[in-house]
């Protein structure tokens, strides 16, 4: 889903249910993956912007039952813990993530890629209105991280959003199992999931 619109948020409880629940769970965030900030600007969103054969070899690793060793992003210098050419970077660390019944994959990264799409078992896209996603980003990216100044946020804000709707988000949806809209609390799903609920 976008950027500020509950990702982490749900993930944990998630993640907390499915354990209440007896399952083992891991959790991974994509914006791990992603290469510098700098690298980044001004590109489309596909698999030149992160590390994606470090993913591919996570996502395969976990699935086989594997550990794995996860880059690490900087949000407050907008690095990577890998160069451009995905080698670890001199003082930089990784994190080790254990394979588990149930692996989140949580992030705006468009999962309708299809060297990605196939790795995923129920693709779900969470949204909230632009007011309570400018209101969240502003207090976790000024007041909390200090990553942007006010009038940065402001600007990159209303200049990345429509376009990453089109770009992002409205191919996701066509292509996801599940939409959740919290502004509305509106559940969409597909034929299959309503009766694997219901099962």
């Amino acid at each position: 889903g976008p950027t500020a619109a509950g990702k982490s948020e749900i993930t944990l409880r998630l993640q907390q249910a499915l354990e209440a629940s007896g399952k083992t769970c891991t959790n991974i965030e994509m914006d791990n993956f992603y290469k510098d900030r700098e690298f980044r600007d001004g590109k489309p969103m596909d698999t030149q912007i992160i590390h994606y054969s470090l993913f591919l070899q996570t996502m395969h690793a976990l699935q086989a039952g594997r550990p794995a060793e996860l880059p690490q992003y900087d949000f407050i210098l907008a690095t990577s813990s890998h160069d451009l050419e995905g080698n670890l970077r001199p003082g930089c660390t990784t994190r080790e993530v254990q394979p588990a019944d149930v692996i989140l994959l949580e992030g705006n990264f468009p999962f309708q890629i299809p060297e990605i799409a196939h790795l995923i078992d129920i693709k779900a896209v969470y949204l909230a209105e632009d007011s309570i996603r400018l209101k969240r980003k502003w207090r976790r990216d000024v007041d909390y991280r200090k990553k942007y100044d006010p009038a940065y946020l402001s600007n990159r804000y209303f200049r990345t959003q429509f376009l990453r709707n089109e770009e992002i988000y409205q191919p996701m949806m066509k292509c996801c199992e599940l939409v959740v809209d919290i502004s509305a609390a509106v559940l969409w799903v597909k034929p299959y999931i309503t009766a694997l609920l219901q099962s």
